[in-house]
């Protein structure tokens, strides 16, 4: 049961990654430049995903949580 469970959030957690990577290169160049401004001017590996950097552990954290709430009880009985 639990691999069934894990492997919906999994796939949900996959999806909200991607969406997320997609939204930040869908900005205007001009945000792009803002942001890679602001992450420069941050510790190394803080900037995340909405930086356009790689994911870092704060990024799977808040997604996962993101992705076990939209889990719906039919999912879970399933």
């Amino acid at each position: 049961m639990d691999t069934g469970i894990i492997a919906a959030v999994k796939k949900r957690y996959k999806y909200l990654l991607i969406k997320e990577i997609i939204s930040y290169h869908d900005v205007p160049e001009i945000v792009k430049e803002q942001l890679s401004a602001a992450a420069s001017r941050m510790k190394r590996g803080v900037a995340g995903v909405a930086f356009g950097k790689p994911p870092h552990l704060l990024d799977a954290a808040y997604l996962v949580n993101i992705a076990w709430n939209e889990m719906s009880a039919q999912n879970l009985q399933n």
